[in-house]
């Protein structure tokens, strides 16, 4: 149930002002379109919110509507740490997966953090929370080639 991704294109994911940054492979080779998409808006920041709901889970509204085709999805519970999805069907948003999420939805596969950084991206993901659910200190996501 969990999708392995190729090693595919790398890019770097780092937040301010927490002065994070971390590498991740998009799903190339298994969701090409998709992920052509997002390497063309390439680089851009936006601001990172922190899932309600779902769990340990944060999403960053894209600068780019995708429609591409669609290869592979998995389901965001059976996702792993790092995983980085792309929702099409709720905003365009892009997807970090820092830990344990009960969503049973299938999301479509970006790509992957690499697992050197789980330690990283749980920091980031509970700093959001704080910054959404407490003193609203936005926290800015860049995404760019590696």
């Amino acid at each position: 149930r969990r999708v392995k991704i190729a090693d595919g294109q790398k890019v770097r994911l780092t937040w301010q002002p927490l002065g994070i940054s971390v590498i991740a492979h998009l799903a190339t080779r298994e969701n090409p379109e998709l992920c052509s998409d997002i390497i063309e808006a390439l680089p851009f920041t936006v601001v990172q919110d922190h899932a309600v709901v779902s769990g340990e889970s944060m999403y960053a509204w894209a600068p780019v509507v995708s429609t591409a085709k669609v290869n592979v999805k998995e389901r965001q519970c059976d996702a792993p740490i790092g995983r980085i999805r792309y929702s099409q069907g709720t905003g365009n948003k892009i997807i970090v997966q820092y830990g344990e999420v009960t969503e049973d939805i299938a999301t479509p596969v970006l790509g992957e953090i690499l697992p050197e950084y789980a330690d990283d991206i749980y920091k980031v993901g509970r700093a959001v929370l704080e910054s959404n659910f407490g003193d609203k200190t936005p926290i800015m996501l860049t995404v760019e080639l590696a």
